[in-house]
Parts: structure tokens; sequence; C-alpha cells
């Protein structure tokens, strides 16, 4: 189940996961509910800046949470109800499972930052433009 309007204590969860840190209010938050109730993962949307929003996801292990309902949920309200034209994450370039995630969803490498990911590590950043999002009907394509 996908629960939306708990941006805090989602975004928290997320950012704690990711390794990043997360301020009351700072974006906003989709997460993800188990069978028992328990959230297992989330996707925050921060720096929305009316033309692009950036993205950070994260999940328990093993958990199976993202399908194509969950695919439509995250762009649709990129796309659709924030309206911005793209949609950027930035992902270590260690971090081979989450490259395969962003990349098997349409994200398209775009840059890398020297030194910006822990371990002195780059930081890979992906971007998707709205005309090349798939999870959208063509409906919804149409509209911006």
């Amino acid at each position: 189940m996908i629960v939306v309007g708990q941006d805090d204590v989602v975004g928290a969860w997320v950012s704690k996961e990711v390794g990043k840190l997360w301020y009351p209010g700072m974006g906003r938050a989709m997460g993800w509910l188990g069978e028992n109730g328990e959230l297992i993962a989330g996707v925050t949307f921060i720096n929305f800046d009316g033309v692009n929003v950036w993205l950070d996801a994260a999940a328990s292990s093993k958990s199976r949470w993202l399908d194509r309902r969950g695919l439509w949920a995250i762009f649709h309200y990129c796309f659709e109800q924030l309206g911005v034209l793209r949609v950027t994450v930035a992902i270590p370039e260690n971090n081979e499972k989450s490259i395969k995630l962003a990349t098997g969803a349409g994200f398209k490498y775009e840059t890398r930052l020297e030194k910006a990911a822990p371990q002195g590590y780059y930081m890979n950043i992906y971007r998707m433009f709205r005309e090349d999002c798939r999870w959208l009907s063509r409906k919804d394509k149409k509209n911006g």
C-alpha cells in the first residue's frame, strides 16, 4: 500500500537509509507499507523549483515494492501534480543496485560530480524528461 501525507516520517526514514539528513518540512514523500503495516520503502521529492525535482529512494532489503502502479504514482506526482519538466536523481557510482533501478525506470546518465559521494566516490547524476517518461499514459504526456 502506498501512503502519502506522512512526509516527515517517510522522509526521515528514506534519508537515514541513504545517508542524508531530513529536516521537517523540507519536501514531500511517498511511502510503501508491508503486510504488517511497517514502512518498507519510500521516495522523497526535494528541491522542487518549478522546473526540476530531486528524488531519493530507499527500501528494506528483499522488499518487493516498486511495480507499475508505484512508478506511475511517482512520475504522475512529479510531472502532472508538480508540473516539472525533469526529475533528477544523484546516485553514488558504487551503488550498482540503485543505478540499475534508475536506468531500468528510464533515467538517463547525465554527468558525475567528483568526490561528492561518501568515501570520495563520484556522484552520478541521472535525469528523466517528461517526454521520455514511459510510466505516464499518452493522455498524461499530452497535457504538458
